[in-house]
């Protein structure tokens, strides 16, 4: 009940902010790590757009539920939780719902799609106070998505679940029709130190793992990734799970000077070598990582590149990935995913630089290192037959 109130409180003060077009109210309301996912609709199972930090939802809720909008903006319960209805000339067009800790805002869920809101925009539903029944597809997290038919539901624990990846492979796994549980240090379940792993991987049929080192110091990322990936084949083990699945990073083992990727590695091997079957997913960079690749070659202001290239996608595709592989079959290989061009790094980040409205000029070095490691010419680009990203980085940056 204290979880329910809470989040009653947290919806209450957010519409009054956001209608009230308070950037730093809604600001405070949220974590820092907060993270966004659109549903738009439209034809296809998950055009789910991310959207993280603070800022960037902040700013998204205010355009979304602000009266300038031309929004009315009520309090429903879905799924017996608390949640924002925005109405445009009477009309249901978004459903905000949210997920909670320590009395803050840590996921925020909207949905736009028609399809979706079509039972909202009924002369019944107009009639209906608690939505409940009529929005139960929509929340990620539940248990209630209807199972695709002919379709085995499969209980699939992602380690990392409320993170960037994880929120997103929970939503697609949801959407699938699967029950998806997004297990966490915040949930107690820690992969590092082993806690909550026994009875969070008790029943699943597959585990996926999309956490990351909170250290990228080359011993700390590689006792993290080890410890943390023996410490999950073991539980699984233990518990009869049938399928690991794991997030890794196109080109890893060609570039052995980062020991970041170094750890990816020895991760992918662990697992290969287990005699457990699995699945390894490794990406490209994503757009999303557009400023901390900047900061990272940041010198006296200017951001100095490699021009080599690189192959950049969305978050949301390759959490599609991970979703599909972790509903399929084991593969007990690695698949690629990468973005739909491969350009040079500078070109890339000077690019979403600008996009993003910061000034730093971007300069091609050809002594530059990537997080540390001299790059080749296509170190960092998927093999041919890698499934690809349609979506542009001009064209993610409109949406």
């Amino acid at each position: 009940m204290t979880d329910r109130l809470s989040r009653e409180g947290l919806v209450h003060r957010l519409r009054v902010a956001a209608t009230r077009g308070d950037r730093a109210q809604v600001g405070a309301l949220l974590h820092h790590g907060v993270v966004g996912l659109v549903d738009g609709g439209g034809d296809v199972i998950a055009p789910i757009t991310a959207i993280t930090g603070r800022d960037a939802v902040a700013g998204h809720l205010i355009a979304l539920l602000s009266p300038a909008s031309g929004a009315v903006v009520t309090e429903h319960p879905v799924n017996a939780a608390p949640a924002l209805v925005v109405r445009t000339d009477g009309h249901v067009v978004a459903v905000v719902s949210l997920g909670a800790a320590d009395g803050m805002v840590t996921r925020v869920w909207i949905t736009r799609s028609p399809q979706k809101l079509q039972r909202w925009n009924t002369p019944a539903a107009a009639r209906v106070t608690d939505h409940s029944a009529a929005l139960s597809e929509l929340m990620t997290g539940g248990d209630t998505a209807p199972a695709p038919t002919g379709r085995h539901i499969m209980r699939i624990v992602v380690i990392g679940g409320t993170g960037l990846i994880g929120s997103q492979v929970v939503a697609r796994l949801t959407q699938l029709g699967h029950q998806a549980i997004a297990a966490s240090p915040g949930s107690g379940v820690n992969a590092y130190t082993g806690e909550g792993l026994a009875d969070a991987l008790t029943g699943a049929d597959v585990v996926v793992d999309v956490t990351n080192s909170p250290s990228f110091e080359d011993s700390a990322v590689m006792d993290f990734f080890t410890t943390s990936t023996a410490h999950l084949l073991d539980a699984e083990k233990a518990a009869g799970v049938g399928h690991h699945v794991a997030l890794s990073v196109v080109g890893a083992h060609r570039l052995p000077d980062s020991g970041y990727l170094r750890a990816k590695v020895a991760q992918e091997r662990l697992i290969a070598e287990s005699g457990r079957p699995y699945t390894i997913v490794t990406a490209t960079q994503f757009y999303e990582f557009v400023r901390a690749i900047a900061d990272s070659a940041t010198v006296d202001g200017v951001v100095r590149l490699p021009h080599q290239l690189v192959q950049p996608l969305p978050s949301a595709f390759a959490a599609e990935a991970v979703a599909d592989a972790a509903a399929g079959q084991p593969r007990n290989a690695a698949v690629e995913v990468g973005g739909p061009v491969a350009l040079p790094m500078d070109e890339f980040i000077r690019a979403g630089l600008a996009a993003l409205g910061d000034p730093r000029e971007v300069v091609a070095d050809p002594h530059a290192t990537y997080f540390g490691t001299r790059l080749e010419e296509r170190s960092l680009v998927a093999d041919e037959g890698a499934r690809l990203a349609t979506l542009t980085y001009a064209e993610w940056v409109a949406r």
